[in-house]
C-alpha cells in the first residue's frame, strides 16, 4: 500500500497527530519511553514522515527480557562449544567439519542477534518500563559481541538518527569517500577503542589460560564476530 493511501485511510478514520498526543498522554508508559528517548516529532513537517503513526509499547517487558536472554544463552553456549570442545587441530581426533563450519555460522548468527539486542537496548525497546535493565542488557550483549563501550554507541546511534544523512554529523554517513572500504574503515574508527583492544587482549590472555587454543579464538571469537 502506497504511503499517500495510508496516510488517507488514516485521515478518513480521524487519527491525527492531536489524536496521536492524546493517546500518548493517556498512556504514562509511553509518555515515560519517549522522554528517555526522544525521537523526531513525525506530526510534523520537520520529520519528512507524513505516515500518523500510533504505537502502544508492550504492558510487560517479560517478552523482550525473555528473547535477549535466550539470544545471550546461545551465544554462551555456542562460543564455549566453539573455543573449548572443537578441536581445530590436524589429526583423528580433529572435529568433524561439519561441526567447525556448522558452530561458525551459527555463532555468526546469534552474534548478529547480539548486536540486534544492542540497538533495540538503545532504544529503549528490550525493558519500557525499567530503564536500568534495559541497558543493563544492551551493555552485556554488545560486550560478548565485541566489548563495544555501550554509552559510547548510545551517544553515537543517537546522533545517527537526529542527523541521518547529514555528512559530518552522522557518525554512520561516510566523511565524503561513499566507496565502501573508506566508510567502512571510518565507521570503525568512530566506534572503536583502546579500551575495547585491551578489553579483548586481556579476555583472550585469560581463555588461553583456561585451555582455549589460540586458533580456536581466532576462528570463534574474532572471524565470527567480524563477519557477523
Amino acid at each position: 500500500m502506497a504511503p499517500q493511501q495510508r496516510v488517507r485511510q488514516s485521515l478518513d478514520r480521524g487519527v491525527d497527530s492531536s489524536g496521536g498526543a492524546a493517546a500518548e498522554k493517556a498512556d504514562p508508559t509511553l509518555s515515560s519511553w519517549k522522554a528517555q528517548y526522544p525521537l523526531p516529532d513525525e506530526s510534523s513537517g520537520d520529520s519528512g514522515n507524513e505516515v500518523v503513526q500510533l504505537y502502544k509499547p508492550p504492558r510487560n517487558d517479560s517478552k523482550g527480557i525473555i528473547i535477549a536472554c535466550s539470544i545471550i544463552a546461545a551465544w554462551a553456549v555456542l562460543f564455549y562449544h566453539g573455543c573449548f570442545q572443537i578441536k581445530l587441530t590436524l589429526g583423528p581426533d580433529r572435529s568433524h567439519w561439519l561441526d567447525i563450519l556448522g558452530t561458525f555460522l551459527l555463532l555468526e548468527f546469534v552474534n548478529t542477534g547480539l548486536f540486534i539486542t544492542t540497538h533495540d537496548a538503545m532504544h529503549g525497546t528490550i525493558c519500557y518500563n525499567n530503564r536500568k535493565l534495559n541497558d543493563w542488557i544492551g551493555r552485556i550483549a554488545i560486550n560478548l559481541y565485541a566489548w563495544f563501550d555501550y554509552g559510547m554507541l548510545h551517544r553515537k546511534h543517537w546522533e545517527h538518527h537526529n542527523m541521518t544523512g547529514q555528512q559530518g554529523k552522522d557518525p554512520d554517513f561516510h566523511g565524503g569517500n561513499p566507496s565502501f572500504l573508506a566508510w567502512y574503515g571510518r565507521f570503525m574508527w568512530q566506534y572503536a577503542t583502546l579500551l575495547q583492544f585491551a578489553k579483548i587482549v586481556l579476555i583472550s590472555q585469560v581463555l588461553q589460560a583456561l585451555g582455549v587454543p589460540y586458533a580456536n579464538l581466532c576462528v570463534y571469537m574474532a572471524a565470527a564476530p567480524i563477519l557477523a
